[in-house]
């Protein structure tokens, strides 16, 4: 008995790193291109729109390709899908470094391709395996993106000085490869089993099922579109603050390129704060959806209102973006987990959420751009900012309330 609990035990920790090194290849790949791009731009001779481009490609991935990506999930099964998607990303990251632009830009797709598959497999195993702990695991996915990201970004350049940018950008396959071999034990052990048990049984539910939003209430389609419009809000503001605020605090509070740099990459190191202090708060206090909420929206419109009113204030501003930013994943996704009645009704909503999302995100950082450019000053685009966060708060509390409804 005790050697079964040993090996039960092994196996949810094998589980746990598998899921979490899955994470850390959801972002990896995309942050480990524009560190080295000029360098790329160089050696292939790429025009700098190519080069544009090619960094916006994966996040049009997500928002494009997001139904797809949802369909082949629900045909192959999340096991499946999740070797499609490790390989994919091995494959594009060795593909995009071995040749002339043609291979660097089918990389680049094969790779937005293989982690729009990736941003939806973590949340049906987080609902399918962990959802007793669905905010904290939900948490761990944010840090782990956060956290792979942050390693590629900060690794790519010290790696091509001492090889070259393409063993840099290829040697973050082996991430993959790592967690590939990871899942390796989870994915034999569920080819293996000839008696569907609850979860495959959950599983072939997803694969033959065809939900749409017809079969819904009002209330509950009304939830999904706040929350769809909560999410967009978030990835608008968080890429525009990312493409921007650089050269904001340059030109505005005249800082240094340097220390522009120091800002907002502590900015992004805070996102901890949010992906795990929202749940343990949650936890701890027994704080609600709403207030979750609520605190998460009231810490991101404090970001660029405080940057623009008070930017010597930086790191009071970087704390907000840690707790807003790092959280609002956390608590639009731990809010469709808890309330989605099956690992389907999961994947669709999911899959709305996400594919207009980051659609809209793609286009942040041109907006902002070009508000700057028209007006002539930087007041009209963190208008705009703190203007999206605002709405961010009120479509996620709209959501909650919506869910509520559809319950009673």
């Amino acid at each position: 008995m005790q050697s079964v609990k040993t090996r039960r035990s092994r196996m949810k920790w094998v589980m746990f790193f598998a899921f979490l090194t899955l994470s850390l290849n959801l972002r990896a790949p995309i942050t480990s291109l524009p560190p080295v791009i000029s360098e790329v731009k160089a050696s292939l001779a790429m025009s700098p729109v190519f080069a544009g481009v090619l960094t916006t490609i994966p996040v049009l991935c997500f928002g494009l390709f997001t139904p797809f990506a949802s369909k082949i999930i629900g045909k192959m099964g999340i096991e499946n899908s999740v070797m499609l998607s490790l390989i994919g990303v091995t494959l594009g990251s060795i593909l995009r470094a071995v040749g002339d632009t043609g291979f660097m830009l089918s990389g680049t797709i094969i790779i937005g391709l293989s982690l729009t598959i990736g941003n939806l497999l973590g949340l049906l195993i987080i609902a399918r395996d962990f959802k007793s702990n669905a905010s904290f695991m939900t948490g761990m996915m944010v840090l782990g993106m956060s956290l792979g990201g942050m390693i590629t970004s900060s690794l790519t350049v010290p790696m091509s000085h001492l090889l070259d940018w393409r063993w840099a950008l290829a040697s973050w396959s082996l991430l993959a490869l790592l967690s590939l071999f990871l899942w390796i034990p989870r994915y034999r052990r569920e080819k293996a089993k000839n008696d569907r048990l609850a979860i495959r049984i959950e599983e072939s539910a997803v694969k033959k099922s065809t939900i749409s939003l017809n079969q819904f209430s009002r209330e509950h389609v009304s939830a999904i579109i706040a929350l769809t419009v909560s999410f967009s809000c978030h990835c608008f503001a968080f890429y525009g603050v990312v493409a921007w605020l650089p050269s904001f605090l340059v030109e505005f509070a005249q800082m240094s390129s340097d220390k522009a740099g120091v800002v907002v990459s502590i900015f992004h190191l805070l996102g901890f704060i949010g992906c795990l202090g929202m749940p343990l708060l949650g936890k701890w206090f027994k704080l609600s959806q709403k207030w979750l909420f609520i605190i998460d929206g009231l810490a991101w419109f404090l970001v660029p209102v405080g940057f623009y009113l008070l930017p010597d204030w930086w790191l009071l501003w970087d704390i907000m973006g840690g707790i807003g930013c790092g959280g609002a994943y956390v608590v639009i996704f731990s809010l469709i987990i808890s309330k989605s009645s099956s690992l389907e009704e999961n994947r669709y909503t999911s899959s709305v959420v996400q594919s207009i999302g980051y659609v809209i995100a793609s286009l942040s950082p041109m907006i902002i751009g070009g508000l700057y450019q028209l007006s002539g000053a930087w007041l009209v685009s963190f208008v705009v900012l703190a203007i999206t966060t605002l709405i961010f708060l009120i479509g996620g509390l709209l959501a909650d309330r919506f869910y509520s409804y559809a319950e009673k």
